[in-house]
């Protein structure tokens, strides 16, 4: 695909997160570093100190290098653990210093949105199943044929808890077409942050599918809307579709009802008629009635429904000037 200027613009407003990410690599990948340099060779001659000082009695009944790594220092490993080890301070270190690239991908014309976005969460997640093999070498536990692959693909569904609290953001850019995105519900655990560029015409309402009570969910016409994204708390998804979509903002940490929650921008006088590639027509018009179900329950916030007037209260766009205006208070940002 050609490039987009949206992209970086997208990759800039999840900067927190990557940095998140890229300082939680860092010190496992130094913390990797320590013991492997701990666990190369008893430190300091202690093995040869504990072989003259045990003398002839030593001799074919005590392994000297075990003993003196007691006294001198770690017990070292062998050469095996010592390669895997190495391999996985590999990994750690390509993505502590990893550039933007690291956090995005094109979804190919055609391809599955779920499966796109788990590939490219697979390779980023490399470095967590890094600090999986290490975790399992220095328990004794590595076994080469199970655990070898974590280096070249860890997918989400094998992160940890913790792991997903610490998840690589992402940024797809696709074609509008493609915009199917309910398979991404089983990736917005933790504080998973996930943008799309949708860079053709697009359904006016596809991410109403992912509107759950605990995530923020935001489709918006320029980048500038996902400004301070990276400090959402929990999960985030985002798509930034100039043609024809419907603005709006589900905000969880706004209130624990749906009015306080969603502000909707103006609906689209007619419903979609004619699909996107295998985006059907009915599906647009499901989605884009969800949407407006929620914008009548959530009426004070809605801008303007089936071309009558604006009702009286905040609109969408004072809530997300607010939204922004908070962000841009948060130290860091």
């Amino acid at each position: 695909m050609p490039s987009d200027d949206r992209v970086p613009q997208a990759l800039e407003a999840l900067a927190g997160a990557r940095e998140t990410f890229r300082a939680a690599v860092a010190a496992a990948a130094e913390e990797v570093r320590g013991f492997v340099a701990a666990h190369r060779a008893p430190a300091d001659g202690a093995a040869e100190r504990a072989a003259r000082e045990l003398g002839p009695f030593a001799t074919g009944r005590i392994d000297t290098s075990r003993f003196g790594a007691l006294f001198g220092g770690a017990e070292p490993l062998d050469a095996s653990a010592l390669e895997w080890l190495g391999r996985a301070q590999a990994v750690l270190g390509e993505a502590a210093g990893a550039d933007d690239r690291y956090f995005q991908a094109d979804v190919p014309a055609g391809a599955d949105l779920r499966n796109a976005a788990n590939a490219a969460l697979a390779r980023a997640g490399r470095a967590f199943g890094a600090a999986r093999v290490v975790e399992l070498v220095r328990g004794g536990r590595f076994r080469e044929t199970d655990h070898a692959a974590y280096l070249e693909s860890f997918p989400p569904a094998l992160w940890t808890r913790a792991e997903r609290e610490l998840a690589p953001p992402l940024v797809l850019a696709m074609a509008g077409a493609d915009l199917q995105v309910g398979g991404l519900a089983e990736l917005l655990l933790g504080s998973q942050k996930i943008v799309l560029v949708v860079r053709t015409p697009a359904p006016p309402a596809a991410l109403v599918r992912l509107i759950t009570p605990g995530v923020f969910v935001i489709q918006a016409s320029d980048a500038g809307g996902l400004k301070g994204l990276s400090t959402v708390a929990g999960a985030a998804v985002g798509a930034v579709i100039a043609q024809g979509a419907v603005q709006f903002v589900h905000d969880p940490a706004a209130g624990s009802t749906l009015p306080a929650r969603l502000s909707v921008g103006t609906l689209p006088a007619e419903e979609p008629k004619q699909a996107l590639g295998r985006y059907t027509a009915a599906q647009q018009v499901e989605e884009l009635r969800q949407l407006a179900s929620l914008a009548r329950v959530n009426a004070p916030a809605l801008l303007a429904l089936d071309g009558g007037p604006a009702p009286v209260g905040p609109t969408l766009a004072d809530k997300l000037a607010a939204w922004l205006l908070q962000q841009a208070a948060v130290p860091g940002m």
